[in-house]
């Protein structure tokens, strides 16, 4: 069995707005270990297509890795937030460094 942490950047079957559909996306676990007692975690979706919203986008490339490695340059959407239970996470692909974890985490606090 896996364990997922915060920082993880993970394969899972993300699901659309509507719920009722899946597609099989990279995702960045953000939720601490307060979830994880309850096989619940806090993702927020990752693409390779840019938005061009400074706002609601962080890039990230495989200098910000701490472990793993990305296909390409990539965008971490902090507008797309879901609660996921563990069984739809497929595996780790890498973990994301210290330094841009706490931005991620920043932009995201800048939202609410």
């Amino acid at each position: 069995m896996n364990d997922f942490k915060q920082g993880d950047i993970i394969l899972v079957k993300f699901p659309y707005s509507d719920l009722q559909n899946f597609k099989l996306r990279l995702a960045l676990i953000i939720s601490n270990q307060t979830l994880e007692k309850y096989n619940d975690f806090i993702i927020l979706g990752i693409t390779s297509i840019k938005l061009g919203d400074k706002n609601l986008e962080i890039t990230i490339d495989n200098t910000n890795l701490f472990q793993g490695s990305l296909p390409k340059k990539s965008y971490i959407r902090v507008s797309k937030i879901v609660s996921l239970e563990k069984n739809l996470i497929i595996k780790k692909v890498a973990q994301i460094n210290e330094k841009k974890l706490k931005e991620i985490l920043e932009k995201l606090s800048k939202i609410f």
